[in-house]
């Protein structure tokens, strides 16, 4: 949650982004943002209002946009359902969500103009989809591993192998966890999990094109 200035305003509705101003944490992937609102006041039109949504993620401290959504608001005497759909632009799980409702965004603005907002929720689910060649461009070696030491590999796309990762056990707990590395190690990114008990885990690599997700397995 946050406040914004009106140039601030004007900027994010230039380029759908409010991911810079406040957030909350916030895990699934969306269809729609669906509200109740009333837009009063005898300039209300021209004055305009907007209602505004994204889901982001933050890895090794840079915050991805992962869904975003806009809607110019009518103006309604009575409260009226309003729709938000969010485009996804990456696969990725969000871990916040951002979202803003301003009103009196034109150049010129008049008293009286007033916006109610109520009942704000997040309706629908929109899967992932994998992306053939973002999996076929990873290669997980040796696994299973007998010693627990694997090899990350993408001679293709060196942002893969590279790209800060996620290792959970068959329970959901983190057990490991890195930031990206340099593209130097793209050949043979040495991964290990020394320490742990015999099972299968789950490694989930948060590339710039998406989540890739490979089992690691020690026998």
């Amino acid at each position: 949650m946050g406040t914004a200035s009106y140039n601030s305003v004007t900027d994010i509705l230039a380029d759908r982004d409010i991911s810079e101003i406040g957030g909350l944490p916030f895990t699934n992937r969306a269809a729609n943002m669906q509200f109740y609102y009333k837009l009063t006041g005898d300039n209300a039109l021209p004055d305009s209002a907007y209602a505004i949504v994204a889901l982001t993620r933050t890895t090794g401290g840079t915050t991805q946009t992962i869904a975003s959504g806009s809607l110019r608001l009518l103006p309604a005497t009575a409260y009226t359902l309003a729709t938000v759909p969010l485009r996804y632009t990456s696969a990725l799980t969000p871990d916040s969500i951002h979202i803003g409702f301003a009103s009196g965004l034109a150049d010129v603005r008049h008293e009286g103009t007033t916006l109610f907002i109520d009942d704000v929720t997040m309706t629908g689910l929109v899967s992932a989809t994998k992306n053939p060649v973002l999996e076929a461009s990873l290669n997980v070696y040796p696994n299973p591993s007998s010693n627990s030491e694997f090899r990350l590999a993408s001679p293709t796309k060196p942002s893969v192998a590279t790209a800060p990762y996620t290792i959970t056990d068959a329970t959901g707990h983190v057990v490991r966890t890195s930031a990206a590395v340099p593209a130097s190690l793209a050949n043979g990114r040495p991964l290990e999990l020394r320490g742990l008990p015999a099972g299968v885990y789950m490694l989930q690599l948060h590339t710039p094109e998406g989540v890739l997700t490979r089992k690691l397995l020690i026998p």
